[in-house]
């Protein structure tokens, strides 16, 4: 086997030495990147077959989801810069990116026959019930909801993206939130509500610290039957 080598060698005119030694190199190279790959090529293509099914439901998971789908293809714990490592061998098929989640009743209830079936039936209402313009305000509300994530970072199929056929992923909504109104000027007088918060009650009672520094008559409960 040594008299292969340095035959070898000699016709490469490398040094026997140097020549075993590139090779004990590039095999330990090669090792090295295997260990830290985590991933088979056939595992890391089906993790992304798995993260476009999820964009596709509208559930593109988050860097932690992905760590724990890795880890489990693996059979033992991915770190977090090999999530990122995945990520980036695969700039053409994933993309991450931090966005907004929407809630899951808005997002069914987002289209377009929806809406014209709403404006028709409000028009409907303000002739049939010769509703005043100066009775018509145009409302802008905020709701907070409490113990929902807000903006989060999200790994998504990068065709569905580029596409623009998934940015938003969706959330199932709680009940528990409050809603700030803020009034615009109607549209005939110009005349203009006050600021108004809306708090739900658990206990169907007024809490002494939603109105503090509220006058009389500045307030008003409504409760489950009016």
């Amino acid at each position: 086997m040594t008299d292969i080598i340095e035959a070898l060698a000699e016709c490469d005119s490398i040094p026997s030495g140097k020549k075993i030694s590139h090779r004990r190199e590039t095999r330990s190279r090669e090792e090295v990147s295997a260990s830290q790959r985590n991933l088979q090529p056939q595992q890391e293509a089906e993790l992304t077959k798995h993260i476009k099914r999820l964009t596709e439901q509208k559930l593109p998971p988050t860097r932690e989801m992905v760590q724990n789908y890795a880890s489990d293809i693996a059979g033992h714990p991915v770190s977090e810069s090999r999530v990122t490592r995945f990520l980036n061998q695969h700039p053409n098929e994933l993309k991450s990116h931090r966005i907004t989640s929407m809630d899951r009743q808005r997002h069914r209830a987002n289209s377009l026959a929806k809406y014209e079936s709403y404006l028709g039936l409000l028009e409907e209402t303000i002739e049939k019930c010769s509703i005043l313009p100066y009775n018509i305000y145009n409302m802008d509300e905020k709701g907070f909801l409490i113990g929902v994530e807000g903006r989060s970072k999200r790994v998504f199929d990068k065709a569905s993206w580029d596409a623009k056929e998934v940015r938003t992923p969706l959330q199932d909504g709680i009940k528990s939130f409050v809603t700030l109104l803020a009034s615009t000027c109607a549209a005939a007088t110009g005349e203009a509500l006050p600021p108004t918060i809306i708090y739900e009650a658990a206990g169907k009672d007024v809490q002494a610290s939603w109105v503090a520094g509220i006058t009389m008559k500045h307030h008003s409960y409504r409760g489950e039957f009016g």
